[in-house]
C-alpha cells in the first residue's frame, strides 16, 4: 500500500456501520490494555456521535484503509478520531493523514487538538509529529498541535 496513493473520500450514512468495525478492530488491543474492550460500547460510541460532513474514509485501491474526524471549531480543529486498520497499520497511512490534517489546520489558522486512550500507541505517534500533552483524565490523554 502506499501512502502517496490515499483518497481522502467523503462518507455517506451508509458507511457508518463498517466504519464502526473498523474501529472496533483498531482499538480492540489498547482497550483491552486498559481493561475496557466492550463489544457493542466500542461500536456504539463511535455511531452515537457519527456524523458525516466531519467524516472521512482512507482509501488506496479501492480499499478501505481506515478513516478519519476532524471537527471544526471556531477556535481550532478537533482530531475525534483516527482509525487505520491493523492490516494496514505501519505502512504510513497516518503520517499521511496527519499531513493532510495540519495543512489544513495551518491553512485555518487555528491548532489541532485530540485526545488518545492510555496505553494506546498513538500517544507516541502524536508526540512524534510535535504534538504537545495539555492534561489527561483517568482513561485518555490531551494533546495541542499549534505549528
Amino acid at each position: 500500500m502506499n501512502p502517496d496513493n490515499l483518497q481522502f473520500v467523503e462518507c455517506t450514512r451508509d458507511d457508518a456501520s463498517e466504519l464502526a468495525e473498523l474501529r472496533a478492530r483498531a482499538m480492540e488491543p489498547s482497550l483491552r490494555k486498559v481493561g475496557r474492550f466492550d463489544e457493542q460500547r466500542v461500536r456504539s460510541r463511535f455511531l452515537d456521535s457519527f456524523v458525516t460532513e466531519n467524516t472521512r474514509k482512507i482509501v488506496a485501491d479501492d480499499v478501505l484503509c481506515g478513516f478519519y474526524v476532524l471537527k471544526r471549531n471556531s477556535d481550532h480543529h478537533y482530531l475525534d478520531h483516527l482509525y487505520v486498520d491493523p492490516e494496514f497499520q505501519g505502512q504510513g497511512i497516518g503520517h499521511a493523514v496527519m499531513r493532510e490534517v495540519l495543512r489544513e489546520s495551518e491553512a485555518s489558522g487555528l491548532p489541532v487538538r485530540l485526545g488518545a486512550l492510555r496505553e494506546s500507541r498513538a500517544n507516541e505517534f502524536y508526540q512524534s509529529l510535535g504534538f504537545k500533552q495539555t492534561h489527561e483524565d483517568a482513561f485518555d490523554i490531551y494533546y495541542e498541535y499549534a505549528g
